[in-house]
């Protein structure tokens, strides 16, 4: 799968560089010069420099993102001639010198409220795909297998409307450059992974690639970030990954205003906010796999990030290790499911090079690589760098050493109707039966292929709804659930003297229930895990 990274608040905010003050001053004290006399060109290239390149180029990164902003260029009046000349020169003369650096560029049309706001008539939407035609026109000249047009970043355009709309674009620019690679957005509003599964790539159109983008949960993902309309997630700070409802809870209670801890409280409250995991994470993208091959389309990530605000103290808002575990997590699923990804961003608080307090948002920086976070999107740092996540529990196991749920046969002792199944169908939505509420069940997890050592246990599971209450008694470990679902943390299990002809171990749990409504109970398990302490 192709690796990338956006390019953000550099070509498309040029139009900006003049007259900013806040970013002046941010140029000058970082580069210890004065820049008030330098040009838009001399800006632009202090913000991307080209030692910014060569290490992109060196750490892995294969595609680069280029936002652009239509408004820069586009003439509502002639949209057959491109505006601003000057600023054109300047944003060819950089796909140029990415393209020569030999990185596969991809340029966005990136104006959330230009689209939303302007593509609402048929007469607009004509004019549109005129401009796009009058770009492709320009841009056509570049290796159709190095250069490609993204329609239009998060149109927040209702999907109906959006996907004729965008097929108009899309017209335009085959009008112009029929070899090239388009990028569509299978979701209208803001390209979500939810949208993706529900769109029909268009028939008569197949070199497309599709995408959908992926900041969730946003509450985990936007915190510090006070410019986000959603004013709960901006507002917190130190929610750990994975997020579950308790933890939110415990975070938004130490909030000090009170309105905004009650309209969170009721949000959460409502049955909206979901645990969000590494297994929920994996089945949506295992969903957008399916589409995928279903259509027989490619897909791309092209966005996901998190932001890294600091407070006062220089302190992250987010909680440093639950970002760089998060950022694993996307990674590390994007690749099982065979889905290209691109960050957001290369710098910005979304940045894989640290973001710089103070700075302002569109400043350039020194280059302060964050080579931990870099490690663990499996690039290419040229550093020994290990982190150890093993106090991190997630639903899906993909880590060395760990037993995974294929690996382990679940079977029952007593009045159960089965008497052995692999874990693996024991999760896909199968409940345990068992014929008597007493004492007398036992279930056996039997684990192949495990070493002797220290080990931390994580066993979820859920009750059929209404069928019963249950406790599960599991080396002096008792936890009890009330209809839905629970988890055991065991830790510092020590496993030793593993059978050395059969090389397992067994571990039972003792079951006892008691009848909500009927004669039998149930009972299914999400997750059983061995997290390796030592080797």
């Amino acid at each position: 799968t192709s690796k990338g990274v956006n390019l953000s608040h550099w070509i498309n905010c040029m139009h900006l560089f003049s007259g900013k003050e806040y970013l002046v001053k941010a140029i000058d004290e970082i580069n210890n010069k004065k820049s008030s006399n330098l040009s838009v060109e001399e800006k632009i290239n202090l913000i991307v420099t080209d030692h910014d390149l060569k290490l992109l180029k060196e750490w892995g990164f294969k595609h680069l993102r280029v936002p652009f902003d239509p408004e820069t260029f586009f003439n509502a009046d002639h949209p057959e001639i491109l505006s601003n000349d000057h600023y054109w020169n300047i944003f060819e003369k950089q796909i140029e010198r990415l393209l020569s650096c030999g990185f596969a560029v991809s340029v966005d049309m990136h104006n959330h409220s230009w689209t939303k706001s302007y593509l609402v008539s048929p007469e607009n939407i004509k004019k549109a795909a005129i401009f796009w035609q009058a770009l492709a026109k320009r841009l056509k000249k570049y290796n159709p297998d190095f250069l490609f047009f993204e329609i239009a970043n998060e149109p927040g355009i209702e999907i109906h409307k959006w996907r004729q709309i965008q097929w108009e674009l899309i017209k335009g620019i085959r009008a112009a450059a029929p070899q090239h690679t388009l990028i569509a957005s299978g979701g209208g509003e803001f390209a979500g992974y939810e949208d993706l599964p529900l769109f029909v790539p268009y028939e008569n159109e197949k070199n497309i690639i599709y995408v959908f983008h992926y900041y969730v949960p946003n509450i985990f993902c936007h915190q510090g970030a006070k410019w986000y309309s959603w004013k709960i997630a901006g507002a917190i700070q130190g929610l750990d990954w994975p997020v579950t409802k308790e933890s939110l809870l415990k975070i938004i209670n130490t909030t000090a205003d009170p309105e905004l801890k009650k309209s969170a409280g009721q949000w959460i409250d409502s049955g909206r906010f979901l645990d969000e995991n590494e297994k929920t994470m994996l089945e949506r993208f295992e969903e957008i796999s399916r589409w995928s091959k279903k259509y027989d389309t490619l897909v791309l990530c092209n966005e996901f990030g998190c932001t890294q605000y600091f407070d006062e103290s220089g302190n992250s808002l987010v909680p440093a290790r639950a970002r760089l575990y998060w950022y694993k997590n996307v990674v590390e699923n994007l690749e099982k499911c065979n889905i290209a990804w691109t960050a957001w961003a290369y710098s910005s608080p979304f940045g894989i090079v640290n973001n710089v307090k103070g700075a302002g948002l569109y400043s350039p920086k020194p280059v302060v690589a964050n080579y931990e976070l870099l490690t663990v999107m499996g690039m290419n740092t040229g550093k020994d760098i290990k982190i150890d996540f093993s106090d991190f529990y997630s639903s899906v196991t993909n880590r060395e050493y760990c037993m995974q749920a294929e690996n382990t046969v679940l079977s029952i002792e007593g009045k159960g109707s089965i008497q052995e199944m692999k874990f693996a169908e024991a999760k896909n939505g199968k409940y345990i039966k068992f014929d008597s509420p007493g004492k007398s069940n036992t279930i056996i997890f039997t684990l192949k292929n495990i070493d002797n050592g220290l080990y931390d246990v994580v066993i979820r599971y859920n009750a059929a709804p209404y069928r019963g209450i249950c406790e599960i008694n599991c080396n002096k470990i008792i936890t009890t659930f009330d209809q839905y679902s629970s988890e055991i943390i065991y830790k510092n299990f020590r496993i030793g003297n593993v059978s050395a002809d059969k090389n397992e171990i067994i571990i039972k749990c003792m079951i006892s229930g008691r009848n909500a409504s009927a004669n039998a109970w149930h009972l299914a398990f999400d997750e059983f895990t061995l997290v390796p302490l030592s080797k």
